[in-house]
């Protein structure tokens, strides 16, 4: 299974040089959308997305509530047997700025896959 390859910081879709695009087999676009897309705003899947984007949901505690909101959003991935093993990793590095690394498995080809979080909300 393969999919567009978006750049994580414009989320833009990458050109391939030749006309075409990026593909990726990494699974890294559906973990993209699914922590960018806001939460039960895609008119396609009210279920889908994250509230990465309500910054004031994780002002007590930054890295844990972006840890278990990132390890909740791609439950769904989970739950559609596209990801396993899910493991994440936030922390605040400054005051209200959080970064993390997500390590997860494509269930079709059992890769192991490491990516940043993306920056969001602000």
């Amino acid at each position: 299974m393969w999919d567009l390859s978006f750049d994580p910081l414009t989320e833009d879709l990458i050109r391939d040089g030749s006309g075409g695009w990026v593909r990726t087999e990494t699974g890294d676009t559906a973990v993209l959308n699914q922590l960018a897309v806001h939460f039960a705003e895609f008119w396609g899947d009210d279920g889908i997305g994250s509230l990465l984007h309500d910054r004031d949901r994780f002002a007590a505690a930054p890295g844990p509530a972006t840890a278990a909101e990132v390890r909740r959003a791609m439950g769904l991935l989970v739950d559609e047997q596209f990801l396993s093993d899910v493991i994440v990793q936030a922390q605040e590095t400054s005051a209200g700025r959080v970064d993390g690394r997500t390590t997860y498995r494509l269930v079709e080809t059992g890769q192991l896959v490491e990516t940043a979080l993306p920056r969001l909300g602000g």
